[in-house]
């Protein structure tokens, strides 16, 4: 496993961030909680096309059923 870190300044530039890192072979979108995350959601999860939802470290956020759903896993 390779972690690479990836930072975004404006949420204009998470599209270009996203494509390099599946392009670099990045299978996992790891998102720190922060309230430009969270405003901005539903942009992380579409292009990442894949989902995993971490509920250890949600930090007492509360996940909306919706994204559950659409979640390929959920780590209790």
């Amino acid at each position: 496993m390779k972690l690479r870190s990836e930072g975004i300044g404006d949420i204009a530039e998470l599209n270009d961030v996203i494509t390099a890192m599946k392009k670099g072979g990045a299978t996992t979108l790891i998102v720190q909680p922060s309230p430009l995350t969270y405003r901005q959601r539903d942009r992380f999860i579409d292009p990442a096309t894949r989902l995993v939802v971490n509920l250890k470290t949600a930090l007492g956020l509360t996940i909306p059923q919706s994204l559950l759903l659409q979640a390929t896993e959920i780590i209790q």
